[in-house]
């Protein structure tokens, strides 16, 4: 049995208030203020776009004309226009005052729904999906994992060959700088580089001594139209490079126009450089002094190499070498 549980809805606008009239063949609505949106819905459908507005990052004309109502302190007045009523009543109602009110993207009105209203119907039931013979179990969600790669792999293999444009390629550089970019302040762990070296070793090993297009032109290698986009991308980089060029002239420039921060930086290296010159040979604080002959002496006395090291609390190598090359450290 279907229940008389729809209705429709409607969103104003508190900022814009006025006699709004939308009348045809003497039938229509009137609203004190400007309508920007029209729903059909059941339950707690019509208050759905404020949550979507305060938790999604969502940036279709309906939430930011929501955020910016709330930007002035304000609520949109939200109301129901029709209710107790049938699914397809209510869908015609709701296209009905869409068509008179008018959608912004068209530039017929102030609405702000983005599709045509009335053309859709609830979502199905599990139950009623059953009944109708439709298949639900292929869903983007019950996809089993062998589905999903197949998919992925027609996604991947549609794209190949589509390059995007300069001017895409440089608002996307633009879009991943500095705290944009997702890997911004993050680091690789011991494992990921482990396994990025072992790659980059591989690819080495397989590559062929000699380089087979040597002496050859772009179009000779790529092809026409491909030897032209090679050119624009390395046109790009060289773009990058000058632009860092720029930056480190400007630093330099800041760097020449500020006295107090020259002589900072002066006074810091004059540190460092005595720091260094007081932590040579026996003045550095962890200096050891092996003494050659003690050590001879010890390992005559059939001292492992171990012990020697625990003597003087230095690693084997230390000893290792000292033994091994006596007349350089005398």
């Amino acid at each position: 049995m279907k229940e008389n549980k729809f209705y429709v809805y409607v969103y104003l606008d508190p900022r814009k208030p006025g006699k709004f009239e939308y009348l045809e063949n003497g039938i229509g609505i009137t609203f004190d203020f400007e309508p920007f949106y029209i729903g059909k819905g059941e339950k707690k459908r019509m208050f759905m776009h404020l949550w979507e507005s305060k938790n999604l990052k969502n940036h279709q004309y309906k939430h930011n004309r929501i955020r910016k109502i709330w930007a002035v302190g304000l609520e949109p007045i939200i109301y129901k226009i029709y209710e107790n009523m049938l699914e397809q009543p209510a869908l015609d109602l709701e296209r009905t005052l869409g068509f008179l009110i008018g959608r912004y993207n068209l530039k017929e009105g102030p609405l702000t729904n983005e599709v045509d209203l009335g053309d859709r119907t609830t979502r199905p039931s599990k139950e009623n999906s059953i009944k109708k013979g439709l298949n639900i179990s292929k869903t983007k969600q019950n996809k089993s994992p062998e589905e999903k790669a197949i998919t992925n792999q027609k996604i991947s293999e549609s794209k190949k060959g589509i390059k995007p444009s300069l001017e895409t390629r440089q608002k996307l550089s633009e879009q991943r700088q500095g705290k944009n970019n997702p890997f911004y302040n993050k680091h690789h762990t011991p494992e990921t580089l482990e396994i990025i070296g072992f790659k980059s070793r591989t690819i080495k090993k397989k590559r062929v001594k000699g380089n087979p297009n040597k002496g050859k032109t772009y179009d000779e290698i790529y092809g026409v139209e491909e030897a032209k986009l090679q050119r624009e991308s390395r046109s790009i980089g060289n773009k990058g490079k000058i632009i860092l060029q720029e930056s480190i002239d400007k630093r330099k420039q800041r760097y020449i126009d500020d006295p107090e921060k020259q002589k900072r930086e002066t006074e810091k290296a004059n540190k460092t450089r005595e720091l260094n010159g007081s932590c040579k040979g026996k003045k550095h604080p962890r200096y050891i002094d092996l003494n050659l002959d003690r050590i001879i002496e010890l390992n005559n006395e059939s001292k492992s190499i171990k012990e020697i090291a625990l003597i003087f609390n230095v690693g084997e190598h230390v000893i290792r070498r000292r033994l091994k090359n006596p007349d350089k450290f005398r």
